[in-house]
């Protein structure tokens, strides 16, 4: 059987440790999170723009041999 003891600790003795690293890891990869998911959005945006070019490009040839 195990003897449990009290013991006496001032109440200032947690006063000056540094924050906690939980929370700053958790806010650090939701930052992260956060950048990689507006950048997956602008490259969405970029390749549906530049798709949406070559797309035109490719009409405007079909219409071009049609009338020939």
């Amino acid at each position: 059987m195990a003897v449990t003891t009290k013991l006496e600790i001032p109440k200032d003795f947690l006063a000056d440790l540094p924050p906690s690293r939980k929370k700053v890891k958790a806010r650090r990869l939701q930052i992260i999170s956060k950048g990689k998911l507006e950048t997956k959005h602008d490259r969405a945006k970029q390749m549906k723009e530049r798709y949406a070019k070559e797309l035109l490009a490719v009409q405007n040839k079909i219409d071009q041999n049609k009338h020939r």
